[in-house]
């Protein structure tokens, strides 16, 4: 259902009453444009979404060899980081063989919405040898703590990942 829905059924039903009426054009087109232009009520879960979104930015143009602890020292004058979820790749070693699947962007969310809004300054800063683009991420971090595996190692079929012997 999409949030213009239950704004167009008001719309709906001010134009039922009013074309049994005598009122004019101008008196309808009032009515259905009040109808339209009333605010959505978010409900708190919609409400916590939309506060997360805000606190959040998308970083990118990362190196493959960033990780958790290079982002958050380069945000730590910004303020507190709550969450950072990466995509891409990371450099895995199993014995002699190297797995590796390259970060270029990562999703940071802040503690409030002045230091997301803060942090947005920092782009086209260079984080180790590349300028990274900042900008308000298009959609929150939906699942930051994923369950970690404690199950047995997993191997990924070849299909899937490319294997690199390991240039030490």
């Amino acid at each position: 259902m999409s949030t213009l829905e239950p704004q167009y059924s008001k719309a709906l039903k001010v134009l039922s009453k009013t074309a049994d009426t005598e009122s004019t054009i101008d008196e309808t087109i009032r009515q259905v444009s009040a109808a339209l232009e009333q605010p959505k009520e978010l409900s708190e879960e919609e409400k916590e979404e939309q506060k997360k979104l805000q606190c959040t930015i998308y970083v990118g143009n990362l190196n493959p060899i960033i990780q958790e602890e290079h982002l958050r020292e380069f945000l730590k004058s910004v303020g507190r980081v709550k969450h950072f979820k990466f995509a891409g790749t990371v450099v895995k070693h199993l014995f002699a063989i190297c797995v590796v699947f390259e970060v270029r962007y990562a999703f940071v969310e802040f503690d409030n919405v002045e230091e997301a809004r803060t942090a947005l300054n920092l782009n086209g800063q260079m984080l180790f040898d590349r300028q990274v683009k900042i900008c308000p991420a298009s959609s929150p971090i939906r699942n930051p703590d994923p369950p970690k595996w404690s199950g047995p190692p997993v191997l990924f079929p070849e299909a899937t990942v490319s294997f690199d012997l390991c240039e030490n």
